[in-house]
Parts: structure tokens; sequence; C-alpha cells
């Protein structure tokens, strides 16, 4: 048989374990054209190992630039990569503004030709209910004419 199990400090046999209270959570970027064209930015100037310009660097990091220029030509083909990769996200980032601006014109000339088509028919239904209530008129007109002719015919025969 085996001995039970020991109790870990401030708890008890008949409590149970404290949960968890903050859960990961998991963000979605910004698709907010604020943020989107700061993370490019960032992109665009911090692919480089080397790090900024030795003019626009500040006293710490032009005090690090000669450590960065020795590990920069180390890591030569990784700053390459770097370099496609900005490319790449720069040109998928043109394309996807061309692309969405051109479906923002299909969609307001969609939105045009649909409203266009709904007074087009509005027009139409007006145009029905108006000959609907005049053949109503012209038919109860012709009733009250045979009625008045049936009493008439029923009167002098």
């Amino acid at each position: 048989m085996r001995p039970p199990a020991a109790r870990s400090k401030g708890s008890s046999a008949g409590e149970p374990r404290p949960r968890h209270t903050h859960a990961p959570t998991l963000t979605r970027p910004s698709d907010d054209p604020e943020h989107v064209r700061e993370l490019i930015a960032r992109l665009n100037t911090g692919w480089r190992i080397a790090g900024p310009e030795a003019s626009r660097a500040s006293l710490k990091q032009r005090l690090i630039l000669p450590l960065r220029s020795a590990i920069t030509r180390l890591l030569r083909t990784q700053e390459t990569f770097n370099s496609l990769v900005v490319q790449y996200v720069n040109h998928q980032h043109h394309t996807i503004s061309e692309e969405h601006q051109a479906m923002l014109a299909e969609l307001h000339r969609y939105r045009e030709a649909l409203q266009a088509r709904e007074r087009r028919m509005d027009t139409a239904m007006h145009t029905l209910l108006a000959e609907n209530a005049e053949l109503r008129t012209s038919i109860g007109v012709l009733q009250q004419q045979v009625r008045s002719d049936r009493s008439a015919h029923s009167t002098g025969l």
C-alpha cells in the first residue's frame, strides 16, 4: 500500500486547487492603416543588422557600432534574407493596397448600379399601383353601370 501524497503548503484536503486567473490570450495584429504604416516603416528601417547609419545613431548606438559591424560581416546572409523579406512585404502591401482600392471602386460601382435598379423598380411599382387604382375605379364604374342597367331593365319590363 502506498502512503498518501504530501499536501502542498497552504492547501487542505477539502479545498480545491486554485485555477489560473489569467489565461494566455492571442492578439491579432491591428488592421488599422496607421498601425500597418508604422509596422512597415519599422521593417524598412530595422532589417539591417549593423543598425542605423552612424550619422543618425545615438551615442550608445555609435559606441556599439564596431561590434555590430563585426557581427554584420558574420551574418551577411541573414541580412540579405532580411532585406528580401522586407522587399517582399513592401511589394505585398503595395499590391494588396492596389487590390483593395480596385475592390472599393468596384463595390462603389456595384452599389450605384443597385441603387439605380432600385429606383427603376420603385418607379415601375408606383406606375403599376397607379394603373391598378385606375382599373379598380373603372371596374367600379362599370359595375355601377351594370347594376343601374339591370334595375332599369327590371323596372321597364
